[in-house]
């Protein structure tokens, strides 16, 4: 599938969740080649990634919720308080080009959180790249 993506689509939207680890890293380099041999330049290809989890208060919040979720784990849902929400993607941005988060979640809260707290950081992060 991303062979076909790099050839002919303008994005690629896996979720984090969905991921074992290392795919996001070979799906990049599979959509590259595949642009690359296609004529295309790579970054034509928008990197949007879905991300899930909720958000913890603090980090004793995150440490009680460990048992539930390893939080250093950028293959599935994210568990932690905004800075980790923001330390996350933030690699991900850097090293595998993310270049768009989506935000799972119908609580208003979690999105105004995520909207003020972790967006302008990420936005930070992707401007120095």
């Amino acid at each position: 599938m991303q062979r076909l993506v790099g050839r002919k689509a303008d994005g690629w939207l896996p979720s984090l969740g969905r991921l074992e680890p290392g795919a996001l890293t070979a799906g990049n380099r599979a959509i590259d080649e595949a642009a690359v041999a296609a004529g295309r330049d790579p970054r034509e290809t928008r990197r949007i990634l879905n991300v899930s989890g909720e958000f913890a208060a603090d980090a004793a919040d995150a440490a009680d919720a460990a048992d539930a979720a390893d939080t250093t784990d950028t293959t599935s849902t994210l568990h932690g308080p905004s800075a980790h929400w923001v330390e996350v993607p933030g690699q991900l941005a850097v090293q595998d080009g993310i270049d768009t988060f989506v935000r799972f979640s119908d609580d208003p809260r979690t999105l105004e959180q995520f909207a003020e707290e972790v967006i302008p950081a990420l936005r930070e992060i992707a401007g120095q790249r």
